[in-house]
């Protein structure tokens, strides 16, 4: 089946208005059809075909009514670079590495639960 487009052009040849023939038309059925609730300020959704959807205050899902959704804790790291572009310390989570460096080699790492390190 060949449905023709119609463009509309102005003078310096930029379209427009382009025809949507109804040919290329979606519809969805009515098994498709959804109904949502009111949205709220993060743009959640409370409800989808009448059932209840929550989220958690970081705005991810975490029921959609038939399941439950976990979601990881956010990992939290911080990174210290030396004059030399060097990573001389990474915090991650509250655990704390540091780097022992010679020149361009990095020699050791260690944490807080070892010699030396913390």
């Amino acid at each position: 089946m060949s449905v023709p487009i119609v463009y509309t052009r102005d003078k310096a040849g930029l379209i427009t208005y382009r025809a949507n023939p109804a040919a290329y038309d979606w519809t969805p059925t009515l098994g498709y059809a959804r109904t949502y609730g009111a949205a709220d300020a993060l743009n959640e959704v409370a409800s989808e075909a009448g059932v209840g959807l929550a989220f958690d205050g970081r705005g991810n899902m975490t029921s959609d009514g038939d399941w439950t959704f976990a979601q990881p804790p956010a990992r939290r790291e911080q990174v210290r670079d030396d004059g030399d572009d060097r990573r001389t310390k990474k915090t991650v989570n509250g655990v704390a590495t540091r780097m022992l460096w010679s020149g361009r080699d990095e020699l050791a790492e260690a944490d807080a639960g070892a010699r030396g390190g913390g």
